[in-house]
């Protein structure tokens, strides 16, 4: 049986003890009516049951109500449930929507942070060819008269009186030699000629360097000296010239950084590529080894440095 049929039964049977009630209410009030003018034991007797069954039916009607005030507590709170099912299929509906919209928002957020750094990395570009080509139109009009000069050593040196003499400078902050920018002429093992001229954007981007490492901007210093050494392998490989004289420039930062080891390996990276492009007779190699001399001096490793020293001598002479 369903719920609507128990709930029409029972409206069924309230009406029939309503009924049922009345009529028991009318026998009631006749046999009143006759005890008051025959009073008799039986009809005592009769007017009792009667009040207990209209008691009975009253208790009935009574439960009956309640089943119906039950049954519609029941269809509300179904219908509660029905709404708050709607609802929760809404939420999640939402929920499902609102995380799509948060993935996407994400995604395009990681795209505009790429796009941002691309946008970085290109201004700082834009700023390094802007300084480029800033110095390259302050050197424009000098150029022609010192094409044949020797360059500054890339490793800052102090003044001593054995430049008097024309003695190479052993001083701790003395770690190039003017020969490491400068066009440099030897005989290789095979008694051929071979010229080599180091290009005027290198010499640009070493002052460039000095510049920040003057102004104690060595993160940039060393920023800029890697993408520099990165475009040159890219573009002439790792073995060049090139390659090796950006190598010392990198070393020179690393140098007024106090870090050492870094710069030693550098150069120990120079002279390899120098002897194997340059040739080991070429002054370059001799410069980069008075710079390992220097280097290890300063660190107070003398052996190393009076090593060095003697094979700088014996490439020289």
């Amino acid at each position: 049986m369903s719920e609507d049929d128990i709930f029409q039964t029972t409206k069924f049977v309230i009406q029939a003890l309503d009924a049922l009630k009345n009529e028991y209410e009318k026998i009631l009030e006749n046999l009143v009516q006759s005890a008051k003018i025959l009073s008799s034991n039986k009809i005592e007797e009769k007017i009792n049951l009667l009040r207990n069954s209209m008691n009975m039916i009253d208790l009935g009607i009574d439960e009956a109500h309640v089943m119906i005030q039950l049954d519609n507590y029941l269809q509300n709170v179904d219908g509660e449930k029905h709404k708050l099912r709607i609802q929760v299929k809404r939420l999640s509906q939402e929920n499902t929507w609102l995380r799509n919209e948060l993935g996407s928002t994400q995604k395009k957020l990681h795209e505009s942070e790429q796009i941002n750094a691309c946008h970085s990395i290109e201004i700082e570009n834009l700023k390094f060819l802007k300084d480029i080509q800033r110095y390259n139109n302050d050197n424009s009009t000098s150029q022609e008269n010192h094409e044949h000069d020797l360059i500054n050593d890339l490793f800052s040196s102090d003044d001593t009186d054995d430049e008097k003499d024309n003695q190479p400078n052993h001083s701790k902050n003395n770690i190039g030699s003017n020969d490491d920018l400068s066009m440099v002429k030897s005989q290789s093992t095979n008694n051929s000629t071979k010229d080599y001229e180091i290009p005027a954007r290198l010499n640009t981007l070493h002052n460039l360097v000095l510049q920040y490492t003057s102004q104690g901007r060595y993160e940039v210093a060393v920023a800029l000296c890697r993408q520099a050494l990165d475009d040159l392998e890219k573009t002439l490989g790792h073995q060049h010239p090139d390659v090796a004289t950006m190598l010392n420039i990198l070393a020179l930062v690393y140098r007024d950084q106090s870090e050492f080891k870094k710069a030693i390996s550098l150069l120990y990276e120079t002279l390899s590529i120098r002897e194997d492009t340059l040739g080991s007779d070429h002054p370059a190699v001799a410069a980069t080894l008075n710079n390992l001399a220097v280097l290890y001096s300063i660190q107070k490793c003398f052996s190393f440095s009076i090593l060095i020293t003697s094979i700088r001598i014996f490439y020289y002479f």
